[in-house]
């Protein structure tokens, strides 16, 4: 299978109506309790403190979901960025009032020009 370019994965993620109407929202949601999801956590437990965590392709958040369960990971800021402007209005909804997470639109070169070297303890992509 051929990866797909970012342009790709714009065009389909922009068709908000196949996002909504499938209930991909509601299947992200509920993959909270995914098998890669906790193995994040269990790596998490191995590097102490994590602080902050920057998610290339967060979906609408359901790692934050996870991270947000386990205070003792030491997760002090999260930043989940996705190309899907939909499922990024859905995560603030979602998470609207968190003072440790934040949702932008955005790609893996934004995440390069919005934070400088050294400001991002751990960045995912696990959800990709």
């Amino acid at each position: 299978m051929t990866p797909w370019t970012t342009a790709q994965a714009e065009r389909f993620w922009a068709d908000e109506d196949r996002v909504h109407k499938r209930g991909l929202l509601q299947v992200y949601r509920d993959s909270a309790q995914a098998p890669h999801r906790q193995a994040v956590v269990e790596a998490f437990r191995g590097l102490g403190p994590v602080g902050m965590v920057l998610e290339l392709g967060c979906h609408c958040g359901p790692m934050w979901t996870v991270l947000s369960k386990h205070p003792s990971l030491g997760v002090t800021e999260y930043c989940g960025l996705d190309i899907n402007e939909a499922v990024i209005d859905a995560a603030r909804d979602e998470f609207a009032g968190d003072g440790c997470a934040w949702f932008l639109v955005g790609n893996a070169h934004k995440a390069m020009l919005l934070w400088p070297t050294n400001s991002v303890d751990v960045v995912l992509f696990c959800s990709m």
